[in-house]
This record gives structure tokens, sequence and C-alpha cells, in this order.
């Protein structure tokens, strides 16, 4: 095990390096899969976590609790990402540490992009989101010092005989093309959503002979690599 100091998160992080404070974190989505996504990815981590489902209960819970940062959906009923980020730097104009503030979006074009940097948030992250690039913005904004997965060569020689390895993406869009239309729309809309359960509920549908396309997409899955799943089912169709 190690840990590193640098922004760029490409190894496997299993916690918070020793000695690193408790960073707060909350999270504001109204959709409640990705909400629990992220809760599950960050507390998993380390880090402590707290949910809101719109602006409105966002300005409440960062006004008793002051997160460090706040992973922010903007669009949501009764109060908007957009109002809620505009309120909280409004009330925090001489705090010295003001709260970071990255939005969530499943399609950030130039124009929402300036409208979401206008209303004062810091970053953006599109969804589906790569964890990689979630907690490089992470460190990038807090300092989070990370603790990573060091292979041994037990590991090593266990990995060379995984489905990751065993399976080239070829492999598995020829499995996955023997599957039913519908079940690939399912699929592909599932990691759309970023649904790690609903993927595995989907996953047991896979016919009991074909365990390593089982195997392979539940892999995928636990690991939120939602952008390859999608990848895979496109190249079917």
């Amino acid at each position: 095990m190690k840990f590193k100091t640098t922004a760029s998160v490409s190894q496997q992080v299993i916690g918070l390096a020793p000695g690193e404070p408790q960073y707060r974190i909350l999270v504001v989505d109204d959709a409640h899969d990705s909400r629990l996504l992220l809760v599950k990815l960050l507390t998993s981590i380390g880090f402590s976590v707290k949910e809101a489902t719109n602006g409105r209960e966002a300005i409440s819970v960062w006004e008793s609790w002051k997160p460090n940062l706040i992973f922010m959906d903007m669009r949501m009923p009764i109060m908007d990402g957009y109002e809620a980020t505009r309120e909280i730097k409004k009330r925090e104009t001489d705090a010295v540490s003001p709260t970071v503030i990255i939005a969530l979006t499943a399609n950030a074009f130039e124009e929402q992009r300036q409208a979401m940097i206008s209303a004062g948030c810091d970053d953006f992250i599109n969804k589906p989101f790569r964890e990689e690039l979630l907690l490089e913005k992470l460190a990038h904004y807090l300092g989070v010092k990370y603790l990573f997965y060091e292979e041994n060569q037990e590991d090593i020689s266990q990995n060379e005989t995984n489905t990751e390895t065993i399976l080239n993406s070829l492999d598995i869009v020829a499995l996955l093309s023997e599957m039913p239309t519908q079940w690939l729309t399912q699929v592909h809309y599932a990691a759309a959503q970023c649904s790690d359960d609903l993927i595995i509920e989907l996953v047991k549908q896979i016919p009991s002979g074909q365990s390593l396309l089982s195997n392979f997409l539940t892999d995928l899955a636990e690991n939120f690599r939602f952008e390859k799943i999608m990848e895979l089912v496109d190249a079917v169709k």
C-alpha cells in the first residue's frame, strides 16, 4: 500500500492516506441512484458524506455542517443547483476557506459551462462520471492524499487469469450481440444513469452458460466503469 499527494489518480484508491483530516462532502442530487452512487463511493474511501435532494436542502445542510466541498446537480425541483450555488457563494463572501462547489451535469455545453461558472461553481463533471476524474477533482481542490492498492507478485499472477485479461473488447461485443436488443437497451440506460445496482440485476438475466460475460459486466459495474459499458453496448448496435 502507498499514498500519493498528486492530483493525478490512476491507481486503485482504497482509502485516505494516514493522518488525513475528516473531509466533509455534501452530495446534492434529486436522482436517488445518482446520489447513492456518489455516497457509496465517497464513504467507502473514508469521506464524511451528507445528502440533499434539492437546492433548498443543500443550503440548510451547508449552513449547519459547513462541508469542504459540494457535488451539486444543476437540474433539480424546488430549487436548482444554479440558484443554490449563487446563494451559498453570496453568504460566504468573507469566508477564509470558501466551500468548493463542483457542478454535476449530463450535458456541459459551452453556454452551460459559462452559466455554471457565473453562478459560482468552481468546476464541473459530466455524468456519467469516471471515478478517477472525481477523485482527481477532490485531490486538486482539497489537497486530499489517497492510499493506493499496491500489487504484489501473487496479485499480478491472479490478475493474469481474470476476465479483464482473458477477454478483450471484441470478445465482449460478440457475447453481447447474442443478448436480446431490449436487454441491451436496458443495460445502456442503467449505465447512463450510473446505476450499478440495476446493471447487476440485469446481469442476472444472462444465461448460466455465459459466466464470462456476467463476471465481466459485474466487474465493470462494481468499479463504476459506466462509460466502458455504454461503449461496449454501442458497439453491438
